[in-house]
């Protein structure tokens, strides 16, 4: 069970100013310790008015201040339990407010690093600067007669520039989704509940992320993620639409594809057709029925599938997952 509460000083230690400094940098408090030491003369004093019970807990649990803090809930969030949650960390977070060192290895708990996560995105989002043309113009909504419109004039600066504003818009996302998770949960909730999560509360943290990870990349095209039955119609609008397909001016005859085919042999159809040796189609393992696809660099894939397992994940030629 989550709570959204405050956190309040009930109790000044013999050592005040040590204490209030050390409060000052595990909160992150903008004031001065002057100011922060004047304004505790009254006491309670309310160190943050909208925290996580989660996170107040990491914060202070095993510390030296637990004994003049307290969290006041003011209201029940949301309803889960995060095995492996600071699982990079090699804690395991019991629900009680106590981290206990996680001797034992336990499948069930996913190890992960946030910054790690944070890498891989970077990875997967550098394909707009690997390629001469710009297709930033026919992504989603301005894809003008199915992509027939020719590129805009923008110059190669102002395109660079564009790439880069979509580029920062991902990774602040993905850096929220793994960094400020429950946050990030509360904002995204019904995603996750349509992927049947938050239903049976025991997600663990790697697969949260995971999909906060596909999702993003997904709102902004850098993937597409598609049923194995996807019908081929839908499976050429999707990947028409992939900035990395957009970015290297690759065109789908819907002629070359047979309606038959799986997504694998539908992307090995279209890499032939291309002529584009240098270039693979990859995935992102879900563990379920479905491909979450993207063109890649086939001189970089060993790369990426070595960032993705540092972040706990799985990517592998589309063929393979």
């Amino acid at each position: 069970m989550w709570y959204r509460g405050r956190v309040e000083l009930v109790k000044l230690p013999e050592n005040r100013l040590k204490a209030l400094a050390e409060i000052k940098k595990k909160f992150t408090l903008n004031l001065s310790i002057s100011e922060f030491v004047k304004n505790t003369e009254k006491l309670p004093y309310i160190i943050d008015e909208n925290m996580y019970d989660r996170e107040y807990h990491r914060i202070v649990d095993d510390s030296s201040i637990s004994d003049y803090v307290k969290f006041v809930a003011k209201e029940e969030v949301l309803g889960a339990t995060w095995i492996g949650w600071g699982g990079y960390k090699n804690e395991v977070y019991d629900g009680d407010g106590d981290n206990e060192e996680d001797e034992e290895e336990d499948d069930d708990t996913v190890t992960v690093d946030p910054q790690s996560v944070v890498a891989l995105a970077e990875m997967l989002t550098e394909i707009q600067e690997l390629e001469e043309n710009c297709g930033e113009s026919e992504i989603a909504d301005e894809r003008n007669n199915e992509h027939k419109s020719e590129h805009n004039n923008e110059s190669k600066s102002e395109c660079k520039s564009v790439c880069e504003s979509v580029r920062k818009a991902v990774l602040d996302e993905v850096t929220k989704c793994v960094y400020h998770t429950q946050e990030y949960l509360i904002e995204h909730k019904e995603q996750y509940l349509d992927r049947g999560l938050l239903e049976d509360n025991e997600e663990d943290i790697g697969t949260l992320w995971l999909c906060g990870l596909v999702d993003i990349l997904s709102e902004y095209q850098y993937v597409c993620e598609l049923d194995w039955k996807t019908e081929l119609e839908d499976f050429i609008y999707f990947v028409e639409a992939l900035r990395g397909v957009l970015a290297r001016g690759l065109r789908i005859d819907p002629q070359w594809l047979s309606e038959e085919a799986d997504i694998s042999e539908r992307c090995k159809v279209l890499l032939e057709k291309w002529g584009r040796a240098d270039l693979c189609f990859a995935s992102i393992d879900m563990e379920s029925d479905s491909y979450v696809i993207f063109p890649y660099n086939t001189t970089k894939l060993p790369e990426l599938k070595i960032c993705a397992q540092r972040a706990g994940f799985r990517i592998d030629l589309v063929e393979n997952v």
